[in-house]
Protein backbone atom coordinates (compact mmCIF):
# COMPACT_ATOMS: atom_id res chain seq x y z
CA UNK A 1 0.00 0.00 0.00
CA UNK A 2 0.95 3.13 -0.52
CA UNK A 3 1.50 6.10 1.52
CA UNK A 4 0.19 9.68 0.60
CA UNK A 5 1.71 12.37 2.19
CA UNK A 6 -1.08 15.47 2.84
CA UNK A 7 0.10 18.68 3.75
CA UNK A 8 -1.43 20.51 7.24
CA UNK A 9 -3.87 23.09 7.59
CA UNK A 10 -3.06 26.54 7.75
CA UNK A 11 -4.55 28.49 10.23
CA UNK A 12 -6.28 31.10 8.21
CA UNK A 13 -9.81 31.00 7.57
CA UNK A 14 -11.91 32.72 4.76
CA UNK A 15 -15.31 32.07 5.12
CA UNK A 16 -17.53 31.68 7.95
CA UNK A 17 -17.23 28.42 9.37
CA UNK A 18 -14.87 26.07 9.69
CA UNK A 19 -11.85 23.60 8.57
CA UNK A 20 -11.53 19.77 8.61
CA UNK A 21 -8.17 17.63 9.09
CA UNK A 22 -7.38 14.40 9.27
CA UNK A 23 -5.20 14.05 11.23
CA UNK A 24 -3.48 14.83 15.03
CA UNK A 25 -3.85 18.84 15.01
CA UNK A 26 -1.46 21.38 15.75
CA UNK A 27 -1.35 24.77 15.82
CA UNK A 28 1.36 25.44 13.18
CA UNK A 29 1.66 23.49 10.16
CA UNK A 30 3.07 20.21 9.84
CA UNK A 31 2.89 17.12 7.63
CA UNK A 32 1.80 14.14 8.12
CA UNK A 33 1.66 10.77 6.39
CA UNK A 34 -2.07 8.86 5.87
CA UNK A 35 -2.83 5.88 3.93
CA UNK A 36 -5.19 5.37 1.52
CA UNK A 37 -6.37 2.32 0.10
CA UNK A 38 -5.88 2.94 -3.15
CA UNK A 39 -3.32 5.21 -4.82
CA UNK A 40 -2.85 8.79 -5.02
CA UNK A 41 -4.61 10.63 -8.20
CA UNK A 42 -1.97 12.08 -10.60
CA UNK A 43 -2.52 15.77 -10.61
CA UNK A 44 -4.39 16.26 -13.58
CA UNK A 45 -6.09 12.91 -13.86
CA UNK A 46 -9.60 11.22 -15.15
CA UNK A 47 -11.23 11.33 -11.93
CA UNK A 48 -13.37 8.32 -11.51
CA UNK A 49 -16.82 9.31 -8.95
CA UNK A 50 -18.08 6.35 -7.29
CA UNK A 51 -21.50 6.25 -9.38
CA UNK A 52 -23.16 8.32 -11.82
CA UNK A 53 -24.42 10.15 -9.36
CA UNK A 54 -21.76 11.86 -8.49
CA UNK A 55 -19.57 14.52 -9.93
CA UNK A 56 -15.99 16.10 -9.89
CA UNK A 57 -15.72 19.24 -7.93
CA UNK A 58 -12.39 20.08 -7.88
CA UNK A 59 -9.20 19.25 -6.09
CA UNK A 60 -8.26 20.47 -2.81
CA UNK A 61 -5.23 20.00 -0.28
CA UNK A 62 -4.15 16.56 -2.39
CA UNK A 63 -7.46 15.08 -2.19
CA UNK A 64 -10.10 14.50 -5.29
CA UNK A 65 -13.67 15.48 -4.59
CA UNK A 66 -16.99 14.32 -5.99
CA UNK A 67 -20.28 15.72 -5.04
CA UNK A 68 -23.55 13.94 -5.31
CA UNK A 69 -26.16 15.07 -7.32
CA UNK A 70 -30.60 13.78 -6.65
CA UNK A 71 -32.69 12.94 -3.80
CA UNK A 72 -31.72 10.38 -1.37
CA UNK A 73 -31.21 9.78 2.08
CA UNK A 74 -30.28 10.63 5.35
CA UNK A 75 -34.52 11.73 5.17
CA UNK A 76 -34.89 11.83 1.07
CA UNK A 77 -33.39 15.21 0.92
CA UNK A 78 -32.91 16.66 -2.39
CA UNK A 79 -28.60 17.13 -3.24
CA UNK A 80 -27.56 19.42 -5.51
CA UNK A 81 -23.81 19.72 -6.78
CA UNK A 82 -24.06 23.35 -6.95
CA UNK A 83 -24.04 23.91 -3.25
CA UNK A 84 -20.69 22.64 -3.07
CA UNK A 85 -17.64 24.70 -3.89
CA UNK A 86 -14.01 23.52 -4.12
CA UNK A 87 -12.02 25.86 -4.51
CA UNK A 88 -7.87 26.64 -3.71
CA UNK A 89 -9.32 28.00 0.04
CA UNK A 90 -11.63 25.32 0.41
CA UNK A 91 -14.53 23.36 0.45
CA UNK A 92 -17.78 25.25 1.11
CA UNK A 93 -21.04 23.85 1.94
CA UNK A 94 -24.33 25.51 2.13
CA UNK A 95 -28.43 25.17 1.72
CA UNK A 96 -29.91 26.37 -1.52
CA UNK A 97 -33.68 27.61 -2.19
CA UNK A 98 -35.34 26.35 -5.32
CA UNK A 99 -38.71 27.89 -5.30
CA UNK A 100 -40.53 25.87 -4.22
CA UNK A 101 -38.15 23.29 -2.23
CA UNK A 102 -34.75 23.88 0.09
CA UNK A 103 -31.69 21.66 -1.44
CA UNK A 104 -29.22 20.21 0.85
CA UNK A 105 -25.59 19.60 -0.21
CA UNK A 106 -23.22 16.22 0.23
CA UNK A 107 -19.24 16.07 -0.75
CA UNK A 108 -17.36 13.39 -0.04
CA UNK A 109 -13.24 12.13 -1.27
CA UNK A 110 -12.68 9.94 -4.65
CA UNK A 111 -10.58 8.10 -2.59
CA UNK A 112 -11.49 5.51 0.31
CA UNK A 113 -8.95 4.73 3.35
CA UNK A 114 -8.48 2.32 5.36
CA UNK A 115 -8.19 3.69 8.75
CA UNK A 116 -6.58 6.39 10.69
CA UNK A 117 -7.12 9.72 12.59
CA UNK A 118 -9.74 11.92 11.09
CA UNK A 119 -9.78 15.51 12.59
CA UNK A 120 -12.64 18.36 11.81
CA UNK A 121 -11.41 22.10 12.92
CA UNK A 122 -14.59 24.32 12.56
CA UNK A 123 -14.37 27.91 12.66
CA UNK A 124 -17.86 28.73 13.59
CA UNK A 125 -20.38 27.65 16.77
CA UNK A 126 -21.91 24.56 16.33
CA UNK A 127 -24.14 24.92 19.70
CA UNK A 128 -26.88 27.44 17.94
CA UNK A 129 -27.93 25.63 14.86
CA UNK A 130 -31.12 25.84 13.23
CA UNK A 131 -33.09 22.48 14.82
CA UNK A 132 -34.03 21.90 11.38
CA UNK A 133 -30.31 21.29 9.98
CA UNK A 134 -27.73 18.49 10.43
CA UNK A 135 -24.01 19.78 9.89
CA UNK A 136 -22.48 16.12 9.31
CA UNK A 137 -18.62 14.82 9.14
CA UNK A 138 -18.42 11.01 8.00
CA UNK A 139 -16.86 8.22 7.21
CA UNK A 140 -18.69 5.93 4.54
CA UNK A 141 -18.64 3.47 1.48
CA UNK A 142 -20.35 5.75 -0.72
CA UNK A 143 -20.06 2.88 -3.76
CA UNK A 144 -21.90 0.67 -1.51
CA UNK A 145 -24.35 3.15 -1.35
CA UNK A 146 -25.53 1.29 2.00
CA UNK A 147 -27.73 2.66 4.87
CA UNK A 148 -25.22 0.91 6.89
CA UNK A 149 -21.26 1.24 7.46
CA UNK A 150 -20.56 4.50 8.50
CA UNK A 151 -19.14 6.21 11.20
CA UNK A 152 -20.69 10.13 12.33
CA UNK A 153 -20.42 13.12 14.06
CA UNK A 154 -23.35 14.68 13.57
CA UNK A 155 -24.42 18.42 15.12
CA UNK A 156 -27.91 18.83 14.67
CA UNK A 157 -30.66 19.04 17.43
CA UNK A 158 -33.59 16.93 15.25
CA UNK A 159 -36.24 19.69 15.30
CA UNK A 160 -36.54 20.30 19.52
CA UNK A 161 -35.15 23.50 20.82
CA UNK A 162 -32.96 22.97 24.18
CA UNK A 163 -31.98 19.09 23.68
CA UNK A 164 -29.47 17.17 22.98
CA UNK A 165 -27.39 18.45 19.64
CA UNK A 166 -24.20 16.46 19.37
CA UNK A 167 -24.75 12.37 17.78
CA UNK A 168 -21.80 10.06 17.47
CA UNK A 169 -22.91 7.17 15.76
CA UNK A 170 -21.17 4.02 14.54
CA UNK A 171 -23.63 1.82 12.00
CA UNK A 172 -21.77 -1.52 11.72
CA UNK A 173 -20.61 -3.31 9.01
CA UNK A 174 -24.17 -4.84 7.91
CA UNK A 175 -27.63 -4.78 9.30
CA UNK A 176 -27.68 -8.07 10.64
CA UNK A 177 -25.34 -5.94 13.30
CA UNK A 178 -26.32 -3.54 16.38
CA UNK A 179 -25.76 0.35 15.80
CA UNK A 180 -24.49 1.89 18.51
CA UNK A 181 -24.59 5.69 19.22
CA UNK A 182 -24.96 8.34 21.51
CA UNK A 183 -26.81 11.58 22.03
CA UNK A 184 -25.07 14.63 24.04
CA UNK A 185 -25.21 17.95 24.83
CA UNK A 186 -22.41 20.13 23.07
CA UNK A 187 -22.01 23.77 25.00
CA UNK A 188 -19.40 25.21 23.89
CA UNK A 189 -19.56 28.84 22.31
CA UNK A 190 -15.70 28.81 20.99
CA UNK A 191 -15.65 29.75 17.43
CA UNK A 192 -12.66 27.31 17.06
CA UNK A 193 -13.55 23.38 17.86
CA UNK A 194 -12.12 20.19 16.78
CA UNK A 195 -14.17 16.68 16.16
CA UNK A 196 -12.40 13.53 16.31
CA UNK A 197 -12.64 9.87 14.52
CA UNK A 198 -10.42 7.14 15.53
CA UNK A 199 -11.30 4.71 13.49
CA UNK A 200 -9.21 1.19 13.14
CA UNK A 201 -10.54 -1.00 10.30
CA UNK A 202 -12.67 -4.20 11.81
CA UNK A 203 -11.51 -3.47 15.77
CA UNK A 204 -12.09 0.08 17.34
CA UNK A 205 -13.97 3.73 16.54
CA UNK A 206 -13.46 6.70 19.20
CA UNK A 207 -15.13 10.35 18.82
CA UNK A 208 -13.81 12.75 21.16
CA UNK A 209 -14.86 16.45 20.33
CA UNK A 210 -12.90 19.87 21.94
CA UNK A 211 -13.56 23.34 22.62
CA UNK A 212 -10.69 24.57 20.67
CA UNK A 213 -7.86 23.69 17.57
CA UNK A 214 -5.72 22.06 20.03
CA UNK A 215 -7.09 18.73 20.40
CA UNK A 216 -5.49 18.07 23.61
CA UNK A 217 -6.74 17.20 27.28
CA UNK A 218 -7.10 20.98 28.19
CA UNK A 219 -9.40 21.35 25.49
CA UNK A 220 -11.45 18.26 25.91
CA UNK A 221 -15.11 18.97 25.40
CA UNK A 222 -17.48 15.61 25.08
CA UNK A 223 -15.79 12.13 25.21
CA UNK A 224 -14.26 9.90 24.67
CA UNK A 225 -16.96 7.61 23.19
CA UNK A 226 -15.34 4.31 22.29
CA UNK A 227 -16.66 1.41 19.88
CA UNK A 228 -15.75 -1.98 19.54
CA UNK A 229 -18.35 -4.01 18.43
CA UNK A 230 -19.44 -4.41 14.48
CA UNK A 231 -16.50 -1.89 13.69
CA UNK A 232 -16.44 -1.23 9.39
CA UNK A 233 -13.83 -2.81 8.29
CA UNK A 234 -14.09 -1.99 4.56
CA UNK A 235 -12.57 1.51 3.09
CA UNK A 236 -14.56 4.18 3.47
CA UNK A 237 -14.47 7.40 1.95
CA UNK A 238 -14.36 10.83 3.87
CA UNK A 239 -17.55 12.91 3.34
CA UNK A 240 -19.32 16.50 4.43
CA UNK A 241 -22.98 17.27 4.34
CA UNK A 242 -25.29 19.89 5.31
CA UNK A 243 -29.07 18.83 5.29
CA UNK A 244 -32.38 19.40 6.38
CA UNK A 245 -34.62 17.18 9.19
CA UNK A 246 -37.57 15.72 7.07
CA UNK A 247 -36.08 16.73 3.60
CA UNK A 248 -38.65 18.88 1.68
CA UNK A 249 -41.77 17.75 4.20
CA UNK A 250 -40.17 20.38 6.60
CA UNK A 251 -39.06 22.80 4.34
CA UNK A 252 -42.42 23.61 2.71
CA UNK A 253 -44.16 25.01 5.80
CA UNK A 254 -40.77 27.22 6.79
CA UNK A 255 -40.34 30.55 5.42
CA UNK A 256 -36.82 31.51 3.81
CA UNK A 257 -34.72 32.05 5.22
CA UNK A 258 -35.59 30.66 8.37
CA UNK A 259 -32.46 28.87 10.01
CA UNK A 260 -30.61 31.23 13.16
CA UNK A 261 -27.13 30.53 12.18
CA UNK A 262 -27.00 31.47 8.57
CA UNK A 263 -23.97 30.92 6.14
CA UNK A 264 -22.11 28.52 4.80
CA UNK A 265 -19.42 25.88 6.52
CA UNK A 266 -16.39 25.92 4.68
CA UNK A 267 -13.51 22.86 4.96
CA UNK A 268 -10.09 25.04 5.03
CA UNK A 269 -7.42 22.31 5.02
CA UNK A 270 -7.49 17.99 4.69
CA UNK A 271 -4.40 16.29 6.23
CA UNK A 272 -3.97 12.65 7.48
CA UNK A 273 -2.47 10.36 9.73
CA UNK A 274 -2.23 6.58 10.28
CA UNK A 275 -3.22 5.11 13.42
CA UNK A 276 -0.46 2.92 15.73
Amino acid sequence: MSTTSFTRIRRTVACALGVLALAACHDTPTSTNFEPSQPRFASKPAIKCPTSAWSYVGRFQGIDWCAYEGRSNPQWNLFKRANVQVSSSGITLQVGYSRPEWTSSLVCSATTYSGGLFEVRVKDRLNNLDPNLVFTVYLNDIAAETEYRELDIEFAAWGQVNGSNLQYVMWPESLAQRRDSTFLKWRSNSTQTTHRIAWRSGKSAEFTSFTSWTADQAHQGVGPWPVSRSVPSKPMNVCLSMWLIGGNKTTKALPRPYWSSPGPITVAGVSGATLK
